[in-house]
Parts: structure tokens; C-alpha cells; sequence
């Protein structure tokens, strides 16, 4: 078992679950699913959701809707807030007692490079694991709003 966070765009997270039994991905790996505000990711929920005659792990997804900006000056979009801050440190609480990590733990938005590595490498120092990008040739950006964000509710936690 590896006790790795690992950043990866929605399509690799994607891809990993098809090229294996669903369920055998269910018992080994928990995801943070960051979405654009009103995006789904109808494959991802399914599987998480349950298939028919496998378990449900819901559980093991939290989907988080916000929109990759670093402030909220335009209405339009979602900047992340201390309300997904709090959903994301209270999910790893329970799901990760003792911010042990017990599985593996796929953190994923659009590109795979800003929020979900923002989220990462906050929870790399939450938990005092190591993060990787599944793909050593992508640069990641750390959203530097996430990052302050996520480190303004774990004072308060």
C-alpha cells in the first residue's frame, strides 16, 4: 500500500479506475474530486456511488465546487472558501483517524495542476506524507488562495 497523495487531472483519475476492477480501486483509494462550480464528473461519481452488486463507497469521494481563481472580485465565479477548507479537513478527519494515511489518496480537479496541487501540498503537512504528480512532467502551481485558505481553517479545526 502506498502512502503517497497523489495530484492528477480529472482524466488520469479517470483512466486509473478504467484500467482496473472498480471495486479493487474502491478498496485502495480515497479521492478529492475539485470541480468547477456546476461541473460533474458523472464517470467518477458512478463509480464511487456504487455499481450494482459491488459496495458503495461514498465515503471515499468528496467532491468540492469551486472555480480556479485566486479571488472573488468577479461574480461569475467560486473562489475557494473556508467552507471547503472545513469540508476538506473534517472529510480527512474521518475518513483518515489520526491523519494516518491508511490508502491511497488521489487529489484531482480540471488540469491537475493548481487547486488539486494546492490541496496536496497542504495535506502533505496535514498529514506529514509526501505528494507526486502521477505525471513527473507536469508543473504544478500550488492556487496560493487554497494554500492560505486550507492553513487559515486547520488553526481552527
Amino acid at each position: 500500500m502506498s502512502n503517497f497523495i497523489y495530484v492528477m487531472s480529472r482524466r488520469e483519475v479517470t483512466e486509473r479506475i478504467m484500467e482496473q476492477d472498480p471495486s479493487s480501486v474502491l478498496d485502495r483509494v480515497k479521492v478529492i474530486s475539485i470541480l468547477d462550480t456546476g461541473m460533474v464528473s458523472p464517470f467518477i461519481t458512478s463509480v464511487y456511488s456504487g455499481f450494482p452488486g459491488v459496495q458503495t463507497f461514498r465515503g471515499s469521494l468528496l467532491t468540492i465546487h469551486c472555480d480556479d481563481v485566486e479571488d472573488e472580485t468577479d461574480p461569475w465565479y467560486q473562489a475557494f472558501d473556508l467552507t471547503h477548507a472545513d469540508r476538506i479537513i473534517k472529510w480527512i478527519n474521518q475518513v483518515f483517524p489520526g491523519r494516518k494515511l491508511t490508502s491511497e489518496l488521489w487529489v484531482h480537479c480540471w488540469a491537475g495542476k493548481s487547486r488539486s496541487a494546492a490541496v496536496a501540498k497542504f495535506l502533505s503537512g496535514y498529514m506529514l506524507v509526501p505528494y507526486a504528480c502521477r505525471d513527473p512532467r507536469r508543473e504544478l502551481t500550488p492556487n496560493p488562495r487554497i494554500l492560505k485558505t486550507l492553513e487559515e481553517a486547520a488553526r481552527w479545526a
